[in-house]
């Protein structure tokens, strides 16, 4: 089983979306709230989920599903790829934007996908 949350701050529209896969597909959902992705990472880790899904949005409307993996030994790293519920490519959505926006503990994106291991050292 996975663990499902949002972005922060999402729209109303973007939750129900969330609450809304979590139901058919069988995760778990969990509000976001001021969570960071590391204690989100936790409570899945000490659910036995390998993986956390975060449901984005762009423009108030749920655009794309970002994936961390969640490590044995209690970190997590941004998995790679990403599903898209957006008629508008990510990547393109992304490089109009410049960057992703984050909370500050999470790794900045800037046009490609960097795997960061969160327990202090960057992976190649």
């Amino acid at each position: 089983m996975a663990l499902l949350t949002t972005s922060r701050y999402a729209s109303e529209e973007t939750r129900k979306a969330a609450r809304s896969l979590a139901a058919s597909s069988g995760a778990r959902f969990v509000a976001r709230g001021k969570k960071t992705i590391a204690a989100l990472a936790e409570f899945a880790r000490r659910a036995g989920d390998a993986s956390v899904g975060i449901v984005e949005e762009r423009g108030g409307k749920p655009a794309f599903i970002s994936s961390v993996e969640v490590l044995e030994r209690g970190g997590w790293r941004w998995a790679p790829g990403f599903a898209t519920c957006a008629k508008e490519p990510v990547a393109q959505a992304a490089s109009k934007k410049g960057r992703r926006r984050g909370s500050g503990d999470e790794t900045r994106w800037s046009g490609r996908k960097e795997v960061v291991d969160h327990e202090g050292k960057g992976k190649d």
